[in-house]
C-alpha cells in the first residue's frame, strides 16, 4: 500500500511495479483491485504520451479494453499495439531491415 500514497516514483519504476502486481494478481487478488483505478489512470497517461516498453506492453494487455478505444485515439492505439520488440543477438548487426508485404515499404 506504501506506493499508492507514494507517488514519487518516476514512471519507469511504476510501469515495472504495476507490471509485477499483474503477473501476481494471483496471488494477491485484493491488492491489485485495490491499484485497479491507479494503474488505469496511469496507462492512460502512458498511453497518451506514446510509451511501450516491456512493462507497459503488459498495462496494455491487461487494461486496455474495448471501451476505452475511441475514435479519437483509434491511430495512437494501432500504432502501440502494432509495436514489437526486435532482439538480434549477432553483435556484429549494425542495422536492421523490416519489410512489410502489405505495404511494400522498408
Amino acid at each position: 500500500m506504501y506506493f499508492r500514497y507514494n507517488s514519487n516514483l518516476d514512471n519507469r519504476k511504476k510501469a515495472f511495479l504495476y507490471a509485477n502486481l499483474i503477473k501476481h494478481k494471483g496471488l494477491y487478488p485484493e491488492v491489485f483491485k485495490s491499484y485497479n483505478k491507479i494503474i488505469e489512470q496511469f496507462m492512460l497517461d502512458q498511453f497518451y504520451k506514446g510509451i511501450i516498453n516491456d512493462n507497459m506492453a503488459v498495462i496494455y494487455n491487461e487494461f486496455f479494453y474495448g471501451q476505452l478505444i475511441m475514435e479519437n485515439v483509434a491511430t495512437q492505439f494501432i500504432d502501440i499495439m502494432s509495436t514489437y520488440k526486435l532482439v538480434v543477438h549477432n553483435g556484429h548487426a549494425n542495422k536492421v531491415t523490416v519489410y512489410y508485404h502489405k505495404l511494400k515499404l522498408e
